[in-house]
């Protein structure tokens, strides 16, 4: 479902196992993603999806997003 997935982590390592893990989970990525604790934007063909506190593309503001 998720084409891509930017997950921000404490570490580099952290955040690109958590984005690959977005990935394999498809659907229920968002739902990890927010136990994890983790912020994150993922993209498919459908659209996007904000987790956590992201920012809102084209604002300087954050949003706070339920999964």
């Amino acid at each position: 479902m998720w084409s891509s997935a930017s997950v921000l982590a404490a570490d580099a390592a952290a955040a690109n196992t958590a984005a690959t893990a977005a990935i394999v989970l498809g659907d229920e990525a968002p739902t990890w993603l927010a136990r994890q604790g983790l912020d994150a934007l993922l993209s498919g063909p459908d659209g996007q999806q904000l987790v956590g506190r992201w920012p809102i593309p084209g604002t300087d503001d954050n949003q706070e997003v339920a999964a």
